[in-house]
């Protein structure tokens, strides 16, 4: 999987658990607010470690 896919499978999988976020947010690492700004498309580049830190996550909650 290329970091585009990787970045719209996490994005998607964001979408799809919008009313989680506060617990994502909390037991991830990453920021709420960070969480909303990538969700919408206002992180052109998120980075690699927050990246893999909210997949870490929310694959282990999956």
């Amino acid at each position: 999987m290329n970091i585009q896919d990787f970045r719209h499978s996490l994005m998607n999988q964001l979408i799809a658990r919008k009313g989680d976020w506060q617990d994502i947010a909390k037991n991830s690492g990453v920021s709420y607010s960070w969480l909303s700004k990538f969700s919408n498309g206002h992180i052109p580049n998120p980075g690699l470690a927050t990246l893999s830190k909210l997949s870490d996550f929310l694959n282990k909650r999956s």
